[in-house]
């Protein structure tokens, strides 16, 4: 039983058909079970007799010979009359196959009795499809998904399903055959299986070439239409349910919308031309529209068809530049509409509201204690729009009951920020800037547990007014971290964190004791006569904290030591205190021999062995 047939349609290539047939030949599937067939469109070189040479040698390869037809699709329409294979699978002349590719194509095929087969592309001097594989399941259904996004023929069919829906190549032009093919192929299958995991398929582009490759030339408008026609032709006369062709229609036509006109719109071409090329395209909707499946549109390709339906093709040139600046939407009674006027008197006609299509996001990268306020700073950005001084407002909720304290917020950094910004805006936002917002910490007075807070962040233009959870940027943020501040109220501990899911939240709460955030790390005396020099290490958990500091001396027995010195901060966390005093003797001794501490705001911290030196 053949269970694949491999079809290569040969023009001109005597460069690559050798490396093709023996990736072929080669493969971990059992030749019993595998078929090629070759057809040679008129080939000028050595291309047919090398296909002679081979045919005689391995009894599964047989070829055929025909005039010249210009494009790839007549070899492929004659090569699925030849087929004996339970698939057939088209590959191009110049292109070859992973060792593993028909095995694992196969084995995938028949676990889901599967009516398409893909297998993993890679690309070889080019690029090639990629999010069918990172989006989809091993096997899916193609409503609704994203199989569009590759249209080439270059896959496993069966060809059960090609007879019973008399599905072709189109062969009346040698550009876009395979939207004849593919399309209502997709329409009529059982669903779509993938290998995901495995380079089955390399797609060349080869700029040595001496030939132009079939399925790698220009194309004029004159033939993109006449494929688009052919292709949706061939969907509408498929003897399949309605729902299916409507379907069909929609997803094919959000195809066109996406990649085939504007391809037209970016070409280097006049304003004229290419008002009259998307013109053209205006009976086509009339002719073959989605039906009642204009609804599976999302607004911006709602608004898109019908521009292109009317015939409007400067204002629907005019909302894709402001679609690609993404300024194309306003505010109008508290929703979002297209800001082009064709695009706007749509929407506002059908009731299409693009509200949704926002999308606002907001990003902590500052977060500092100052007096007794708690300073947030951060970035905020509207993706389609670009409001004129909205409104803000921050959000702090209280996790564990339903208290939410509104803090108003304001563009721009704080006026006395603690310094330039640790991060920029990232690029393509910087339009919308930062913001800050300054919290009176004076609420948590009376704190007698801690309370956990999430931020959002809220703006409000003209009515329109959008929520987002505040979060935090991972090269600020990269764990937790904690400050501490004092204010008239006393000490307090603030610490802001990054969530796991990326968010900016923080815990407010009772300090913790100062002898549990510093530790003496090292004390060395340095005696010079009756002078000494002392010096601590003294390290805090908290960077900041000694800032606040307004006694430290030394605790020797049942008296102390101070005397003029002088505080340095070594690095963040880590201080060094140097005293200069005078000691007699008897006090050195007593010194020696005496528990000594070191004194911060009344807090002895314990020391560990002095270290004397001269």
């Amino acid at each position: 039983m053949i269970k694949v047939t491999v079809a290569i349609p040969v023009y001109n290539d005597e460069q690559f058909i050798e490396r093709c047939i023996a990736s072929i030949l080669n493969q971990t599937l059992d030749q019993q079970f595998l078929e090629i067939i070759c057809i040679d469109d008129g080939s000028t070189d050595q291309s047919g007799a090398i296909l002679d040479r081979y045919e005689k040698e391995f009894p599964n390869i047989h070829v055929e010979h025909q005039m010249n037809s210009g494009s790839p699709s007549g070899p492929r329409n004659k090569a699925i009359e030849l087929a004996n294979g339970q698939y057939i699978y088209f590959v191009d002349a110049d292109d070859f196959l992973g060792e593993e590719a028909l095995e694992r194509m196969v084995a995938v095929g028949e676990k889901y009795d599967s009516d398409i087969v893909v297998g993993k592309y890679k690309g070889v001097n080019r690029g090639v499809p990629e999010a069918i594989f990172s989006k989809n399941p091993e096997f899916f259904s193609f409503y609704g998904s994203n199989a569009l996004t590759t249209i080439s023929s270059l896959k496993m069919f069966k060809v059960s399903l090609l007879h019973e829906h008399q599905i072709r190549f189109f062969e009346e032009t040698n550009i876009g055959e395979d939207h004849t093919f593919t399309v209502p192929a997709y329409i009529c299958s059982n669903g779509i299986a993938i290998v995901k995991d495995y380079d089955c398929y390399y797609a060349t582009r080869n700029p040595d070439a001496i030939k132009v490759q079939l399925t790698k030339q220009e194309r004029p408008f004159s033939k993109v239409f006449r494929f688009i026609q052919a292709a949706l032709q061939a969907i509408v006369s498929l003897n399949v349910e309605e729902s299916k062709i409507n379907r069909g229609l929609q997803q094919y036509w959000d195809r066109l919308m996406n990649f085939e006109v504007m391809y037209e719109v970016n070409k280097k071409l006049d304003y004229s031309r290419k008002k009259q090329h998307l013109a053209s395209l205006a009976p086509l909707l009339k002719d073959y529209g989605p039906g009642e499946s204009f609804q599976f549109f999302t607004p911006i390709q709602k608004v898109k068809f019908r521009l292109l339906e009317h015939g409007e093709a400067n204002e629907l040139m005019d909302y894709l530049d402001s679609e690609k600046k993404q300024e194309d939407l306003q505010v109008y009674r508290g929703e979002l509409y297209p800001a082009t006027n064709a695009a706007f008197k749509i929407a506002i006609d059908e009731r299409i509201s693009f509200t949704h299509a926002n999308k606002y996001t907001a990003c902590v990268i500052n977060a500092y204690i100052k007096g007794q306020n708690f300073i947030i700073e951060g970035h905020q950005y509207h993706s389609r729009f670009l409001p004129e001084n909205p409104f803000l407002t921050v959000l702090m909720s209280r996790r564990d009951t339903e208290e939410v304290y509104r803090i108003p917020a304001k563009l721009g950094l704080a006026e006395k920020s603690s310094g330039s910004p640790l991060l920029t805006v990232p690029e393509g936002k910087e339009k919308h800037g930062y913001f800050h917002a300054i919290l009176d910490l004076s609420f948590v007075r009376e704190i007698e547990e801690p309370h956990y807070f999430d931020f959002s962040l809220v703006s409000d233009y003209e009515g329109y007014k959008v929520q987002t959870r505040l979060m935090a940027d991972a090269r600020y943020f990269e764990d937790s971290f904690g400050l501490f501040g004092t204010a008239k109220i006393g000490y307090f501990d603030v610490k802001p964190y990054r969530t796991k899911h990326g968010n900016f939240s923080a815990i407010f709460k009772e300090p913790d004791k100062i002898s549990d955030k510093l530790s003496v790390e090292e004390a060395v005396f340095y005696q010079n006569g009756d002078e000494v020099r002392i010096c601590v290490h003294v390290h805090s958990k908290y960077d900041g904290f000694l800032d606040e500091v307004n006694q430290v001396f030394l605790a020797v027995g049942e008296w102390s030591i101070s005397g003029t010195g002088l505080t340095t901060q070594f690095k963040n966390g880590d201080y060094f205190f140097c005293m200069d005093i005078y000691l007699s003797k008897h006090e050195r001794r007593k010194l020696a021999n005496s528990y000594v501490a070191f004194v911060v705001n009344d807090v002895a911290l314990k020391m560990p062995d002095i270290k004397w030196a001269r």
